[in-house]
């Protein structure tokens, strides 16, 4: 991943795990780090509202967002309990590794 390398936005996939852990464990402190088994979970259930940037073929920063009703806020480390008909987009977590950081990353996936 280089500066110069031109950034990709699409939807997540369950094969980004590895790298959206990466990219977490580089942006939060262990005990605000989800468990891969949450975060596979996360995406199986919403993959079509979150996204990754790449940069040089390599994820550098992602979003989790979901469908529910207002208030209904999914705890730190929990599976998503995606509500269909939600009236409501909840972004859950946007994480940019330090490397791509000042790209206006966090915008494009917003």
């Amino acid at each position: 991943m280089s500066r110069h390398d031109p950034i990709t936005l699409r939807s997540i996939r369950e094969d980004d795990l590895d790298a959206v852990l990466r990219v977490q464990a580089a942006c939060y402190p262990p005990v605000m780090q989800e468990a891969a088994d949450v975060v596979r979970s996360r995406i199986r259930a919403a993959g079509a509202t979150s996204f990754v940037a790449e940069s040089g073929g390599v994820v550098c920063a992602y979003v989790f967002a979901y469908r529910s009703s207002k208030g209904a806020v999914t705890p730190l480390d929990a599976p998503f309990a995606v509500q269909e008909a939600g009236d409501t987009l909840y972004i859950h977590d946007l994480s940019v590794a330090p490397a791509a950081a000042g790209q206006g990353l966090a915008r494009r996936l917003a």
